[in-house]
């Protein structure tokens, strides 16, 4: 089970006590200070100037680095993708006898991503031309790819791995946000909820249903 982060009475300033600027880091101090601001407030609710503070640096120092809040932020996205790559990256889909059992896999650590970042998450599909430039988020997207390929090689598709790949990242990412902003309509524990809840989803792409693996 993952826990949200989210806001409560001293959380902001011990992460921005924790983000401070120490000599020769400046950048990396400000992109702690905005993912502190984000994960607290939300992506909409700060400024540059604020993430300067954070920082303990002046409210001109960031533009050495970054010319607006937006770029700011994009980079906070970016790394939030870096994030969820390695999340992803966690699971080995060849482990799996059934390889739609990986493509499960793979969509339980993207929930579970979110869940563990909301605000995060939120902010990577926010910010405008994300994708397809974001490196890391493609990367993750590969992984996906790569195992329905998988499926597909098996007989287990009934359409294109480019249709399918496209409808098990909505279903993921639909099953997270419907999570993250509160709607838990399903019993069970998280992760056993998440799996069955995608099982259900991908059974559309399924080309020859089989007795089905537990995945966590």
């Amino acid at each position: 089970m993952t826990t949200s982060r989210t806001s409560r009475p001293g959380a902001e300033q011990s992460l921005l006590t924790k983000a401070g600027y120490h000599h020769g880091n400046l950048r990396a101090a400000l992109i702690e200070g905005a993912v502190a601001l984000v994960r607290t407030r939300g992506t909409r609710r700060f400024t540059l100037s604020e993430a300067a503070r954070v920082a303990g640096v002046t409210s001109a120092a960031p533009y050495r680095h970054f010319d607006s809040r937006e770029a700011l932020l994009a980079t906070v996205a970016e790394r939030g993708f870096e994030q969820l790559r390695a999340a992803m990256g966690s699971v080995e889909p060849e482990a799996f006898d059934d390889p739609m059992d990986g493509v499960i896999a793979l969509g339980v650590r993207y929930v579970e991503f979110a869940e563990s970042e909301p605000q995060i998450f939120k902010l990577m599909f926010s910010v405008d031309d994300r994708l397809p430039a974001s490196e890391a988020g493609l990367a993750a997207l590969e992984m996906l790819t790569r195992t329905l390929e998988s499926a597909h090689r098996a007989g287990r598709l009934n359409v294109d791995v480019d249709t399918a790949t496209r409808a098990a990242w909505a279903l993921a990412h639909g099953v997270a946000t419907l999570r993250i902003d509160g709607m838990r309509t399903f019993g069970g524990a998280d992760g056993d909820d998440a799996s069955a809840t995608l099982r259900a989803l991908l059974r559309g792409l399924d080309s020859s249903p089989a007795p089905h693996s537990h995945v966590s």
